[in-house]
């Protein structure tokens, strides 16, 4: 599975660790990867936690998406971008629109604070949701093909939406204040 995305990681290797439990008892393991030496002869064990953030994150999230394809099912994701490179995210995004490798119709639905796929080649504007908090810290859902526009239309579908969104066009955007490093309190 990672060797699809890290083309140096050659396998994973678990091992119990000795007189080690959790809470509850449970016994605790360790998770090594396993690499390919330069000249690619040998092999080299890292310990997992030493892995890059991006690669910790596809060896925990890769199991759920390929199980959610294959079922047809609806996976949530909070933040699925963070520590991942964005085309790796584009990748994931389109194994869910493409029919040829979702066929039974799975859904993706994520949190991000990336804008690099908010565009109309990536996704349609109703698969765009924004979430908004008001003064009192209450969040508002509202779609992009819904969303209005100040002159009362609704948003044209070769808008560029990244950059509209970052000009806070379609709201959701945070209320930032000007401040003052040095000002005195």
């Amino acid at each position: 599975m990672l060797r699809h995305h890290d083309i140096n990681i050659d396998g994973i290797r678990i091992e119990k660790a000795k007189n080690l439990t959790d809470e509850e008892g449970n016994g605790i393991y360790k998770v090594y990867s396993r690499r390919k030496t330069r000249d690619g002869i040998g092999t080299v064990e890292i310990p997992f936690s030493e892995e890059s953030g991006g690669t910790q994150k596809m060896f925990c999230v890769y199991a759920f998406l390929m199980q959610c394809i294959e079922n047809g099912a609806t996976l949530f994701v909070d933040e699925l971008d963070a520590k991942l490179h964005p085309l790796l995210l584009r990748y994931i995004i389109g194994m869910f629109n493409n029919p040829d490798v979702n066929k039974k119709g799975a859904q993706l639905i994520y949190s991000t604070h990336d804008i690099y796929t908010l565009n109309r080649e990536t996704f349609r504007r109703d698969q765009i949701w924004f979430t908004e908090k008001d003064t009192e810290g209450v969040s508002s859902l509202y779609s992009l093909a819904e969303y209005k526009l100040e002159n009362d239309k609704k948003v044209r579908n070769d808008a560029t939406y990244n950059k509209d969104y970052l000009a806070g066009r379609y709201g959701a955007v945070p209320l930032l204040r000007e401040f003052d490093l040095w000002e005195d309190k």
